[in-house]
């Protein structure tokens, strides 16, 4: 009885960990002419999708992870992650091309293109 206990016990924990993972899914800025979205997967795969314009939607692959060199003292501060898009092989470079920022109690994720902020929201 008690080993089922424990066996239950881990397996609600586990389903706990994956419904609290907030940070996967897909994500959207839109305002006027400027759309971004962000699909955030498991295994930190994604795909970014930017519109502008009357411009043709550009969609490219890419990889997410945390970024390493973001000391932040606070843990209940954003934590930063860095994007880095994939080439037409699938291959990505060392140098991150965006950046963003998730703000757990906020449910927001700030995504950055060069200096410029967009805070997006996790569609439902």
């Amino acid at each position: 009885m008690r080993k089922t206990l424990l066996m239950l016990g881990g397996a609600l924990s586990s389903l706990v960990g994956c419904a609290t993972n907030g940070l996967q899914g897909q994500w959207q800025y839109s305002d006027g002419n400027t759309t971004i979205g962000l699909n955030l997967q498991a295994e930190e795969l994604c795909e970014l999708s930017l519109s502008r314009f009357v411009r043709d939607d550009m969609k490219k692959t890419c990889r997410y992870e945390t970024n390493k060199h973001d000391k932040v003292a606070d843990p209940k501060a954003p934590k930063g992650y860095l994007v880095f898009l994939h080439d037409d092989a699938g291959n990505c470079d060392v140098f991150a091309d965006f950046e963003f920022s998730y703000d757990r109690d906020a449910e927001l994720l700030t995504f950055l293109v060069g200096d410029t902020p967009f805070v997006m929201e996790k569609l439902k």
